[in-house]
Protein backbone atom coordinates (compact mmCIF):
# COMPACT_ATOMS: atom_id res chain seq x y z
CA UNK A 1 0.00 0.00 0.00
CA UNK A 2 2.84 2.37 0.82
CA UNK A 3 4.43 1.65 -2.54
CA UNK A 4 1.28 2.53 -4.45
CA UNK A 5 0.85 5.69 -2.39
CA UNK A 6 4.40 6.79 -3.16
CA UNK A 7 3.88 5.96 -6.82
CA UNK A 8 0.76 8.13 -6.88
CA UNK A 9 2.51 11.06 -5.17
CA UNK A 10 5.63 10.90 -7.36
CA UNK A 11 4.17 12.84 -10.36
CA UNK A 12 3.01 15.64 -8.06
CA UNK A 13 6.44 15.87 -6.46
CA UNK A 14 8.16 15.90 -9.84
CA UNK A 15 5.84 18.62 -11.18
CA UNK A 16 6.42 20.69 -8.06
CA UNK A 17 10.18 20.32 -8.47
CA UNK A 18 10.00 21.49 -12.08
CA UNK A 19 7.87 24.53 -11.21
CA UNK A 20 10.10 25.37 -8.24
CA UNK A 21 13.22 24.96 -10.37
CA UNK A 22 11.76 27.33 -12.94
CA UNK A 23 10.54 29.98 -10.52
CA UNK A 24 13.57 30.39 -8.25
CA UNK A 25 16.01 31.67 -10.91
CA UNK A 26 13.30 33.92 -12.36
CA UNK A 27 12.57 35.44 -8.98
CA UNK A 28 16.27 35.95 -8.25
CA UNK A 29 16.59 37.99 -11.44
CA UNK A 30 13.40 39.87 -10.52
CA UNK A 31 11.86 38.68 -13.77
CA UNK A 32 8.18 37.93 -13.31
CA UNK A 33 6.77 36.63 -16.59
CA UNK A 34 3.07 36.14 -17.13
CA UNK A 35 3.42 32.54 -18.26
CA UNK A 36 1.22 29.62 -17.26
CA UNK A 37 4.03 27.98 -15.29
CA UNK A 38 4.62 31.13 -13.29
CA UNK A 39 0.89 31.51 -12.58
CA UNK A 40 0.70 27.93 -11.30
CA UNK A 41 3.73 28.53 -9.10
CA UNK A 42 2.24 31.71 -7.65
CA UNK A 43 -1.06 29.97 -6.92
CA UNK A 44 0.79 27.08 -5.24
CA UNK A 45 2.82 29.48 -3.11
CA UNK A 46 -0.29 31.40 -2.02
CA UNK A 47 -2.06 28.15 -1.16
CA UNK A 48 0.89 26.98 0.92
CA UNK A 49 1.06 30.32 2.73
CA UNK A 50 -2.67 30.25 3.50
CA UNK A 51 -2.39 26.70 4.82
CA UNK A 52 0.61 27.66 6.96
CA UNK A 53 -1.30 30.65 8.37
CA UNK A 54 -4.27 28.44 9.27
CA UNK A 55 -2.02 26.12 11.27
CA UNK A 56 -0.02 28.91 12.90
CA UNK A 57 -3.02 31.07 13.81
CA UNK A 58 -5.97 28.76 14.53
CA UNK A 59 -8.01 31.51 16.23
CA UNK A 60 -8.49 33.68 13.21
CA UNK A 61 -11.56 35.77 12.43
CA UNK A 62 -12.17 36.57 8.79
CA UNK A 63 -15.05 38.59 7.38
CA UNK A 64 -15.56 40.46 4.12
CA UNK A 65 -13.81 43.57 5.48
CA UNK A 66 -11.62 42.30 8.31
CA UNK A 67 -8.96 39.69 8.90
CA UNK A 68 -8.01 39.51 12.55
CA UNK A 69 -5.42 37.30 14.19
Amino acid sequence: MLGWSLLGILPLVMLSAVVFGYMVPELRRRHLPNSHTHKVGRMAAVTLLKTFAEFQYPRRLETARLVMY
